[in-house]
């Protein structure tokens, strides 16, 4: 059996709504948010995914169909 040690628990938010309410599994890989139910199994994945992503730019026709359905 091979132990694993938690990961820093301090600066963990959740990815969706960035809530700091959560369980987490002793391994640090099984997630849930208290807030909005997220769950995942992976969460290293999901981190290191969204630190290190940019998030893509949309078209300006896109835009305009978004911010034209909001008014």
């Amino acid at each position: 059996m091979n132990k694993t040690d938690a990961p820093y628990t301090d600066d963990i938010t959740c990815p969706l709504c960035q809530h700091d309410e959560y369980l987490l599994s002793e391994s640090g890989e099984k997630f849930t948010c208290a807030a909005c139910g997220f769950h995942t199994t992976q969460l290293s994945k999901v981190v290191s995914l969204q630190l290190g992503s940019t998030p893509p730019k949309l078209q300006s026709a896109v835009y305009h169909h978004l911010s034209s359905a909001c008014h």
